[in-house]
């Protein structure tokens, strides 16, 4: 499979870093896909943080993303926000990277940053 030309996107800070979930450090408006294993050691902590950053974008929840099952898909005006929960613990998985594949086609630099 080749891989597309991502862009160079920002990211989250590290979670256990943020001191304080209400003050979401400076994302900018644009979409958002988060990948993670509900065994991952962090996750209750980024599902806090996930549901915050949809809560403060007024994200409006429209079930699954593209008909994949365990995904979560919430339209903002700034910025859609895809959420996907896999079983596992922290890693990736060969299946991970359409998804990334498809989020990048959905949503191209050109058209929403």
């Amino acid at each position: 499979m080749n891989l597309p030309n991502l862009p160079n996107i920002p990211t989250i800070p590290n979670i256990p870093n943020i001191p304080n979930i209400p003050n979401i450090p400076n994302i900018p408006n644009i979409p958002i896909l988060h990948i993670i294993g509900e065994k991952e050691g962090g996750f209750l902590k980024q599902k806090e943080l996930v549901l915050n950053i949809v809560d403060t974008r007024n994200g409006q929840p429209l079930g699954p993303w593209r008909n994949q099952a365990r995904t979560r898909f919430f339209s903002s005006p700034l910025g859609d926000f895809v959420w996907y929960v896999h079983r596992r613990g922290h890693r990736w998985r060969s299946h991970d990277t359409q998804i990334v594949i498809d989020f990048f086609k959905t949503y191209p630099k050109k058209n929403t940053w």
